[in-house]
């Protein structure tokens, strides 16, 4: 099956016992079964997706030259699959997909034939004619550029020759069988034998399509065109661009031929009554312009089939499939007698001939035997496969040969249920886009997210507007790509996906259901605020999770008098205070005062305490009164305003999306109708584009984040600090794909919505390490080290590592470098204190993530700056803190520790406790102390003790170096002071493998310190 908008062919091995909803055995045309896009041939940049179990790229053409791109039709014969890869205008043909597959079920189904081009690489249309809009015997044009990408049919004749709708080019080509199934293919390019449509292979002229007794009787020109099918005897029809299918008696052996016969085209008798619009001749068709000058038919039946030579055709449009009797029974062409294309005898999706409503006009869902916009079908075994595009999926029906009678469908893919339609088969964790159609055109709508952090764990609300639902996660701190919501809200089951539930009938608002929702606000008891955009209203719920009878069905409603209600003009029906049309964004103020954004009407209202139906605002901003709307550009206007923010002062920030400005006013309390914004944050206050969509704040530091629709999350400092600064440019940016909407998670990350139907979690990338001794960016494998993530709680809780093993997880905290656990000594709010493992390379930096154990939340993520040395000699302070100078750890010979009212004696052993020895063969695992005290450090150690900040210095002999026997990363060295020293108090350098104690890097020298007496 071409998945087309998915850029992929399906294949189930058994098409006749698998279960409803069964996923597919193989994937065609994407290197994951999880990647759907198709990536532009020539892109030179690596596009990485992460479908949860690995990274994958996103290879371009040329590095995957079996990849698709709206594929349009698939055909199968003696054991090759070929695919109209329209996309790619070209043929890929298959070679036995399935023992490829068994053969290696781990690699990519690779093409081992391409027509339409000189190889796999190239896909330019035409790209063997003489131009693009000069085709020749062995091009195609099936993709017209501009997002034009043509449906593309395939089919064999009796005899096993290839036919091909090549729609951009307006014609119809046959390719020989001995070429097309020829096991070793040659080098040059597969040619067409055959042109229907056209005189010759170079012409690509279109049957204009304006004139009805001209154009769509012309039996010679086509206009695009889409499926192609043959009875036994050779006879071929083809559904073209005209509402219309051609039919040419076989077999067919020249070109330029003219079809014999034309199905679809009305005539009428003398004094006969014009039928119904949907009628027993006539095909479902769109028209294209106003007048009979620039009219053109477009659309039409999309799929064809034949069964016991009684052709059948989908008539997409009116969303049903008909039949004809078998060609050779048809009356003779006589448009005076009203039999110039012959008439249906049988209908199958609808009750009668004159209905065409998608699933029989139910505005409820489909059923096993209603179409939505059926698009293909084929008939196999006794059993007809529809794929019913409107619904997604694919049903199978058992068709009685003896008298064509059509069964109720029997089984189903692409959904589990028969009543279900959404594409991608939603299970409770999706959401996407839409278009909202309004009188004034088309809006276009994006998911929204919104926290409760008022809870424990925090809860997570999804606006989706594209299947008019929100959806509620119970904890948003375990999420990842399989967690399905724990219920919804505006459905009646997370399957669904139905506009104004249970009725799907955008016209008439209901209590349960939704239209496109574009946004959710937590309250601080835990009510829910909606704006339910197509229904022109904001809703609350009362706590969702609170168990209690109701909590899934709206309490008060705003914008609308009742549930019952909804917008039915346009935007200037609607500017009242009452009243909303387009409601998009939701904020809160301090007192509980709901604002609310009306994106048509470009204002905003203020309700100041929401509590009754329908209830007036108490303010209008970004028009002069409430009985004007339109979008403006002065300071106390707005133009399509989306999301919005208040501060804790009360301070009110709109994303006046198509102004390129974020405004702000003062405390929305003591505004009045119509008053100017304090500050506009444009492009030129911030020097650079300001495009916003979303605005949150963050309650901890009063930042502004702002999502910009299209590229990027950015966030700004607080008002307080652009104002005291007089510096409004952002501080950080976050690339992303079609941001919406922005959330903080409870410690102050990003939770980004956006237009690819994904959720981001987003994190800081700024971990600093340093040595955890003297806090020098020096490190070695195998020491101690400290990390900090700036602006971070780690912990709630101190964890201490202790035991003859150190833990990998403390305080439900846990580093990884380079992919290994590293042992933790102590985990603080601020702080960690770390081993780095052994294994971490010196050849280049380490890749270091902190993060929560419990929940999988990563804290921190860095290719940190901190150099990994081969040793990295570091003396700790008695305190665990890095000084200026201060008192060394160290211990006197007698176990006691050194300090200036202890001091260590000449000729006594003095301990020095360091880190920083190193890698070396012998030493114990990751975070295991030896547990002997003689397991020495191998090298050369040099002890010198200096005199306060000079280099006057005096060398004290070393006695041992040595791994301390109880705590992992920790050395010792024990050395003498010399009895020429003089008594006081010395900085204590160790040198080892050409590297000092002291020796600073990235900050500046630390001077550890011992006493010493005479």
């Amino acid at each position: 099956m071409a998945d087309t908008g998915n850029n992929r062919v399906l294949a189930w091995r058994d098409a006749v016992s698998f279960t409803n909803g069964a996923p597919a055995d193989l994937v065609i045309g994407q290197k994951d079964r999880k990647l759907t896009s198709a990536v532009p041939w020539g892109l030179t940049a690596r596009v990485r997706v992460d479908t949860g179990s690995a990274m994958i790229d996103l290879q371009t053409l040329k590095e995957f030259p079996s990849g698709l791109n709206s594929p349009s039709s698939v055909a199968f014969r003696d054991g090759y699959l070929f695919v109209a890869d329209a996309g790619n205008n070209r043929i890929l043909r298959y070679r036995q997909p399935f023992t490829q597959w068994d053969t290696n079920p781990d690699a990519n189904i690779v093409a081992d034939l391409v027509i339409g081009q000189p190889d796999q690489l190239s896909n330019g249309a035409n790209s063997l004619g003489a131009s693009a809009t000069v085709p020749s015997a062995t091009s195609i044009r099936t993709n017209m550029g501009a997002q034009q990408i043509q449906s593309a049919g395939l089919a064999f004749d009796p005899s096993g020759n290839l036919w091909f709708t090549d729609a951009g080019n307006h014609r119809v080509l046959q390719y020989l069988r001995d070429e097309v199934m020829a096991d070793s293919p040659g080098s040059d390019p597969i040619a067409a034998h055959l042109v229907l449509g056209q005189v010759d292979f170079s012409t690509a002229t279109a049957n204009p399509g304006r004139a009805y007794s001209t154009d769509i009787r012309n039996k010679s020109a086509i206009r695009f065109g889409s499926s192609i099918a043959f009875d036994s005897k050779g006879t071929l029809y083809f559904a073209d661009d005209l509402a219309r299918v051609l039919v040419w008696s076989g077999p067919v052996e020249s070109s330029g031929r003219p079809a014999d016969r034309i199905v679809g085209v009305l005539s009428l008798a003398a004094g006969a009554t014009t039928p119904p619009l949907v009628n027993d001749v006539t095909f479902g068709a769109t028209v294209a312009g106003t007048t009979t000058a620039n009219i053109t038919y477009t659309g039409g039946p999309r799929g064809l089939f034949c069964v016991n030579d009684s052709l059948f055709v989908v008539d997409t449009i009116n969303s049903r499939l008909v039949r004809f009797a078998p060609y050779s029974s048809w009356p003779t062409e006589d448009a005076s007698t009203g039999n110039y294309s012959p008439r249906m005898v049988a209908v199958y999706g609808q009750p009668n001939f004159n209905s065409g409503e998608p699933n029989a006009g139910s505005t409820f869902e489909p059923s096993p035997t209603t179409y939505g916009h059926p698009v293909s079908a084929t008939f196999a075994g006794g059993e007809l496969y529809v794929a019913d595009n409107g619904n997604n999926r694919v049903v199978v029906q058992q068709l009685i040969e003896q008298d064509y009678s059509l069964l109720a469908a029997s089984r189903v893919l692409g959904q589990t249920e028969f009543a279900l339609r959404v594409a991608n088969m939603l299970k409770g964790s999706e959401f996407s886009t839409t278009y909202l159609t309004k009188s004034e055109g088309s809006i276009y709508l994006a998911p929204s997210v919104a926290i409760d952090r008022s809870s424990t764990p925090p809860r997570l609300y999804i606006a989706d507007p594209g299947n008019n639902r929100v959806l509620c996660f119970a904890d948003a701190l375990h999420l990842d790509l399989n967690t399905v919501a724990d219920f919804v809200l505006g459905q009646v089951g997370l399957t669904r996906g139905l506009v104004n539930s249970p009725y799907n009938d955008p016209k008439v608002a209901t209590l349960p259901g939704l239209s496109s929702p574009s946004a959710v606000l937590v309250d601080k008891d835990g009510k829910l605020w909606v704006a339910d955009t197509g229904n022109g209203r904001v809703l609350r719920f009362p706590n969702p999770f609170a168990g209690e009878d109701g909590a899934l069905t709206p309490d008060l409603v705003l914008g609308q008098p009742d549930f019952d209600t909804r917008p039915t003009g346009n935007v200037t029906d609607s500017t009242t205070r009452d009243r909303l049309y387009t409601p998009t964004g939701l904020a809160l103020s301090p007192e509980g005062g709901l604002v609310v954004s009306d994106l048509l009407q470009s204002r905003v209202l203020y309700f100041r305490n929401p509590q009754s139906y329908g209830q007036a605002a108490d303010l209008v901003l970004g028009q002069a009164s409430d009985t004007v709307a339109g979008p403006n550009n002065t300071s106390s206007g707005l133009a399509y305003p989306r999301g919005l923010a208040v501060d804790s002062y009360g301070r009110l920030y709109v994303a006046d999306n198509s102004n390129s400005r974020i405004q702000i006013w003062d405390d929305i309390n003591s505004l009045s109708d119509g008053a100017a914004s304090t500050l506009s944050l444009n492009q030129e206050l911030v020097g650079a584009a300001v495009s916003p969509f979303s605005i949150t704040i963050d309650p901890a530091t009063e930042k502004i984040w702002v999502a910009d629709g299209g590229t990027y999350v950015v966030r700004f400092p607080s008002f307080n600090e652009m104002s005291q600064s007089n510096n409004f440019k952002y501080e950080v940016v976050i690339g992303t794909k079609g941001p919406s909407s922005v959330a903080l998670d409870p410690m102050g990350f990003p939770i980004v919505a956006d237009a690819a139907g994904r959720l981001t979690m987003h994190f800081p990338t700024n971990i600093h390490v340093v040595n955890g001794a003297n806090g020098y960016y020096r490190v070695a494998p195998a020491a101690i080290a400290k990390l900090r993530i700036p602006g971070v709680t780690v912990a709630s809780e101190e964890g201490i590592g202790t035991g003859p093993q150190l833990p990998t997880v403390l305080a439900d905290v846990e580093v990884i470098v380079n992919g290994i656990p590293a042992p933790l000594l102590k985990v603080g709010s601020e702080e960690v204190k770390f081993q780095m493992p052994r294994s971490t390379t010196t050849s280049s930096t380490p890749k270091i993530l902190v993060r929560r154990v419990s929940t999988g939340q990563i804290l921190g993520y860095d290719t940190t700056s901190t150099g990994i040395w081969a040793v990295a000699p570091g003396v700790f302070f008695q305190s665990g803190t890095p000084q200026a100078t201060g008192q060394a750890r160290a211990l006197n010979q007698d176990g006691t520790a050194n300090s200036v009212s202890n001091p260590a004696k000449i000729n006594d052993e003095l301990t020095i406790f360091l880190t920083g020895y190193g890698a070396f063969d012998g030493m114990p695992d990751d975070g295991v102390a030896p547990g002997t005290a003689d397991l020495p450090v191998p090298g050369d150690v040099v002890a010198a003790l200096l005199v306060g900040t000079t280099t006057s210095a005096f060398l004290a002999p070393v006695v041992s170096s040595t791994l301390d026997p109880d705590e992992p990363g920790v050395w010792r060295v024990r050395i003498k002071p010399p009895d020429t020293l003089p008594a006081g108090t010395y900085t204590v350098n160790i040198g080892y493998r050409s590297w000092n104690s002291l020796s600073a890097v990235g900050t500046s020298v630390v001077r550890p310190t011992v006493a010493i007496s005479r």
